[in-house]
C-alpha cells in the first residue's frame, strides 16, 4: 500500500496547506477527503478565495476551515492585492500553498517568497490555453488537429 505525502517543518509538525481557490471547488473537497484521510499528511489551515459568491467558501465553512477573502478590486494593484493575502497567510504560518482552482495569475514576487512551496494542481495548460475554459480548449484543439500537432503539444 502506498503511503500518503507526509512532510513536517522545522518544529517537526505537520506543514500548514493553504488552498487557493475561486470557485466551486471539487478540487478543495477532494483535498479536504485526502487530508481527512490521511492520504496527505498536512494540516489543512485555510483556504484564499478572491470571490466571496464561489462556492469553495461554502464548502469551506462546512468543513471548518478558515477561510480569507480578498477581493482584487479592493485594491489599487496587483502588488496591494498580494501584498494583502500575504499579510493575512503569516498569521496562519503557512508552509505549503495548492493552487486549487484560483484564476489569477501570480506576480513573479509572490512566487519566490513561497519558492518551492506552491504546487498548482488545477489542470490548466498555460500559456497555451489560458483563462476558465482550458480544458475545454486545450481538447477541443487536440480534436481539431487532424495529426495532433497543436503547439501545446510540440517540444
Amino acid at each position: 500500500m502506498r503511503k500518503g505525502l507526509s512532510r513536517k517543518n522545522n518544529q517537526g509538525e505537520s506543514l500548514n496547506l493553504a488552498i487557493f481557490a475561486s470557485g466551486n471547488g471539487s478540487n478543495f473537497a477532494a483535498l479536504i477527503k485526502a487530508v481527512r484521510e490521511k492520504k496527505i499528511k498536512v494540516k489543512l489551515v485555510v483556504l484564499v478565495c478572491d470571490k466571496p459568491e464561489a462556492f469553495v467558501v461554502k464548502r469551506a465553512q462546512k468543513a471548518k476551515v478558515a477561510v480569507i477573502l480578498v477581493k482584487r478590486e479592493d485594491f489599487p494593484s496587483r502588488l496591494d492585492f498580494e501584498a494583502a493575502i500575504i499579510q493575512r497567510l503569516k498569521n496562519y504560518k503557512i508552509d505549503l500553498i495548492a493552487l486549487a482552482g484560483f484564476m489569477r495569475l501570480l506576480s513573479p514576487d509572490f512566487v519566490k517568497r513561497y519558492r518551492n512551496r506552491i504546487m498548482n494542481i488545477h489542470p490548466s495548460l498555460l500559456p497555451v490555453f489560458k483563462g476558465a475554459q482550458a480544458i475545454r480548449d486545450a481538447l477541443s484543439a487536440r480534436a481539431d488537429s487532424p495529426h495532433n500537432n497543436h503547439p501545446a503539444r510540440r517540444s
